[in-house]
C-alpha cells in the first residue's frame, strides 16, 4: 500500500539449513529492510500477501530440511517484525504454495499434505494464526499438491485450482 515491494523467499539455504525471508524494497530497487524467520532447522516461504492494514502474511514450510514439513503461515507488521507464526502437522509432510484473504477476512491457503500424495487446504484466524479448520483430501484424486487458491466470485466460498499437465481441477471449500 506504500508503493514498495515485499518478496517473499529461503534465506541461506545450504542443503541443512534454511530460513523463510522477507525483503521489501522501493521502487527504485533499494533494500528498505530483510527479516529472517525460522520455526525449525528449514524454513521457507513461497506466498506472500499484504492485509487491508498494510501487514504482511506470508505461507511455506518449516520443518528438517529433508523431510518432517510442517505447515508455516507466519503475520508480520509494514517493517516485517513478527506478531505471529503457526507450524502445524498434517497428514504425513505438509507445505503451503499458496495464500490468500478469504471473503471473511480470514486467511486461506493451499498447498500438498500427505508426504506430496494429497492435496491441503488450510484457514487461519486473521488475529492470531489460529487453526480455523484445515483439510488434508486424501484419495479424491491422484495429484501432488494445490499450487494457487483465490476467493471464489460470488462471494461465499474459496476456490482452489491444481493445474498439471494439461488438467484442470476445480473445487469449491466453506
Amino acid at each position: 500500500s506504500d508503493g514498495n515491494y515485499v518478496i517473499a523467499g529461503t534465506w541461506k539455504d545450504d542443503g541443512w539449513n534454511s530460513k523463510a525471508c522477507l525483503r521489501k524494497y522501493d521502487i527504485n530497487g533499494e533494500l528498505i529492510w530483510a527479516n529472517i524467520y525460522n520455526n525449525s532447522v528449514a524454513n521457507e516461504a513461497y506466498e506472500v500477501i499484504e492485509t487491508d492494514e498494510g501487514d504482511i502474511v506470508f505461507a511455506g514450510y518449516s520443518g528438517t530440511q529433508h523431510g518432517a514439513y510442517k505447515f508455516f503461515v507466519v503475520k508480520t507488521d509494514h517493517d516485517g517484525n513478527q506478531i505471529w507464526t503457526k507450524a502445524k502437522n498434517s497428514t504425513g509432510d505438509a507445505i503451503l504454495y499458496s495464500l490468500c484473504l478469504a471473503p471473511d477476512g480470514n486467511y486461506v491457503a493451499a498447498g500438498f499434505c500427505n508426504s506430496w500424495r494429497s492435496n491441503l487446504i488450510v484457514k487461519r484466524n486473521l488475529n492470531n494464526g489460529n487453526n480455523i479448520w484445515n483439510e488434508c483430501i486424501i484419495g479424491e484424486f491422484n495429484v501432488g499438491g494445490v499450487y494457487d487458491i483465490t476467493p471464489a466470485l460470488g462471494g461465499g466460498s474459496v476456490s482452489y485450482t491444481h493445474l498439471r499437465a494439461h488438467e484442470t481441477l476445480r473445487y469449491l471449500v466453506c
